[in-house]
């Protein structure tokens, strides 16, 4: 029996020394701990006072994950841990529960024994942050270590019906170690808060300028979104001395639906989604949004009346199947924006996985809990903004090309009704005052024979006169081109020049002479006769010489004076600009480079006009 009873005691002390509270040694070097292993965990469906308490540590069963998930569970959970200072000194540990929104959050803290309350301390959303026991945005407690003395804590938390999901991680710190922290974790997050806003402000100067829904939708997600992490944080509790409705978890909430539905419908309208997507599904899509953003402002309007835990998880997972069926539907049909949309939501995607499974499967990283949730927000967006540059620049470029096609086409008509206004000119010319010019050459001709030849100065100045007129008819006709060509059509209206003008006026053509498109000839043609009308007219010169060169690639021409220049004839600069507008119009229209050069010693026109022009939306180089 002796035997049988020492067994029995040997293998209750064992059991005993298995299920005792392990025991947490805070030696001098101790700097932080997320009491993995150190926690045991009790829930009960009504709150227990501090010797209620006592009485059921024996019912408190062990925490194996480090991250603490109390779900939607609405009711009183109790963690307790033991902590001993190893050390010769006092020590000041500041325990951290980076979760807001708790109705409630008090610490008991028991003495050695575990018997008697040694102090407590309460804390919850609701209490203003300079109220709290740390005047810190989240709920942070003193724990007071005697040397070489042990204490049990026992943190009671409630999760907020307004907020109904609550994952926390708990950590211990050294009070300096923890001001430390602190202070760079609000360095941090303030950095990427001003990332986000400036993103926001960035987003909203493009919809200003742009002014189409998907700016006002990137900006309304990244606004939201921005309301959102600002709540979770308890960063607009720490800017008031109260709690406002910024600080309530409904105003998060309602931020996170926002932000859902804006998300989705920027995905959507970024894919062009409405383009390829059959007409009930773009309608369910809207559908599901709109509805999404009813149930927002439901919250808004009844903020007392928590939402429906299962309708909050419904509203999750179908925002989750919306984006998974948009991205499936756009890879089926191949659009190149999915692989922009994927670069952005994969690392999110991986956090989010991440988040699950931390604290079971994968070990707890402070980071990648704590802060990888924001740079990781903040590349999607600065990702999303990136596309948006490109998509407002393609969409630019896109504008600015349908607009040059209409101001080329606009151009086009113009100088078609000009080459007709001056064919109609031309037959009138040719018909009428031609036939009355011929009339009055045979009548001299007749008189001149009858009084003997008195009148052939007359006759000879009627010959020229049908000569010029002919020549003029034929200059404004543009089927000369088609027997000519643009050489010969400028020869004659250089030599008609020279010698209408006391100037001394030249043509000079080199290279290998070859026909052109009949449209390149004619307006060529007509910006030389422009430019040598502007200088007989006004350039004041004695020599103007007028250059064509057929170089391999292009049409070089040029029309230069001797004039006194621009500057020394202020009218000149006056008149020429009905001209020079034209001019400049037809160089735009043939996409040629127009330079003007001019000097007191003389004015230099130059054209270069490209062979393969094709008339086409291009911009041109006209200076």
């Amino acid at each position: 029996m002796r035997l049988s009873g020492w067994f029995t005691g040997l293998w209750l002390g064992v059991l005993h020394a298995l299920s005792a509270q392990p025991v947490l040694r805070i030696d001098p070097s101790f700097k932080e701990s997320f009491l993995v292993g150190y926690m045991t965990r009790l829930d009960s469906s009504r709150a227990l006072s501090a010797t209620g308490l006592r009485l059921q540590f024996s019912h408190f069963r062990p925490v194996t994950e480090s991250v603490v998930n109390y779900g939607s569970d609405p009711r009183h959970h109790y963690l307790r841990f033991t902590l001993y200072n190893s050390g010769p000194e006092p020590r000041r540990l500041i325990l951290n529960l980076q979760q807001l929104f708790f109705e409630q959050a008090n610490l008991f803290l028991y003495d050695p024994s575990g018997q008697s309350l040694v102090k407590e301390q309460y804390s919850s959303w609701r209490i203003p942050v300079a109220r709290r026991p740390l005047p810190y945005r989240l709920h942070n407690f003193l724990i007071e270590l005697p040397p070489r003395q042990t204490v049990t804590a026992v943190l009671h938390t409630r999760v907020s019906p307004r907020q109904r999901t609550s994952k926390a991680l708990v950590g211990l710190y050294d009070e300096q170690a923890f001001l430390i922290y602190d202070a760079n974790e609000l360095l941090v997050q303030g950095l990427l808060y001003g990332s986000i806003l400036l993103v926001f402000c960035f987003g909203l100067t493009f919809l200003i300028t742009a002014r189409q829904a998907i700016y006002g939708f990137y900006c309304l997600y990244t606004g939201s979104q921005l309301g959102y992490i600002l709540n979770i944080n308890g960063i607009f509790g720490q800017l008031s001395d109260q709690t406002g409705w910024l600080s309530d978890p409904v105003f998060g909430g309602v931020m996170a639906l926002f932000s859902s539905a804006f998300h989705i419908s920027f995905y959507l309208r970024f894919m062009h989604f409405e383009d390829f997507a059959p007409a009930w599904l773009w309608k369910l899509m809207n559908g599901l949004i709109i509805g999404t953003l009813l149930v927002a402002s439901y919250m808004v309007l009844q903020p007392e009346q928590p939402l429906p835990f299962l309708l909050a998880t419904s509203i999750v997972i179908l925002y989750v199947c919306l984006l998974v069926g948009c991205l499936g539907w756009s890879i089926y049909h191949r659009r190149s924006e999915v692989r922009v949309i994927g670069l952005a939501l994969t690392p999110m995607l991986l956090l989010w996985i991440y988040y699950l499974l931390s604290g079971r499967v994968l070990p707890v990283y402070r980071f990648l809990f704590v802060f990888a949730f924001y740079p990781v927000l903040v590349f999607e967006m600065i990702t999303l903004g990136v596309s948006l540059v490109y998509r407002f620049n393609s969409d630019r470029q896109r504008i600015m090309a349908k607009l040059a096609e209409a101001t080329q086409e606009n151009t086009r008509q113009v100088m078609l009704a000009q080459e007709e206004e001056r064919q109609q000119i031309a037959a009138n010319l040719h018909d009428d005052l031609g036939g009355t010019l011929a009339t009055l050459q045979r009548e001299i001709a007749i008189q001149n024979e009858r009084f003997g030849n008195q009148l052939l100065t007359a006759l000879s100045m009627a010959q020229q006169a049908t000569v010029d007129l002919r020549l003029i008819a034929h200059h404004l006709m543009p089927t000369i081109f088609s027997q000519k060509g643009l050489q010969i059509a400028l020869q004659e209206a250089v030599e008609l020049a020279d010698r209408q003008s006391t100037a001394r006026v030249l043509f000079v053509c080199s290279g290998a002479p070859r026909r052109l498109n009949p449209e390149l000839e004619i307006n060529a043609y007509r910006i030389v006769r422009e430019l040598l009308t502007n200088a007989l007219k006004h350039a004041q010169a004695t020599r103007i010489v007028v250059q064509l060169i057929f170089y391999h690639e292009f049409l070089y021409t040029s029309v230069e004076d001797d004039g006194p220049g621009f500057s020394s004839l202020p009218h000149y600069t006056d008149a020429r600009g009905i001209g020079l507008k034209n001019v400049r119009l037809r160089a735009t229209y043939l996409q040629a480079t127009l330079n003007i050069e001019t000097n007191p010693s003389g004015t230099l026109i130059t054209l270069e006009i490209p062979y393969d022009t094709s008339y086409s939306t291009h911009s041109h180089s006209v200076s």
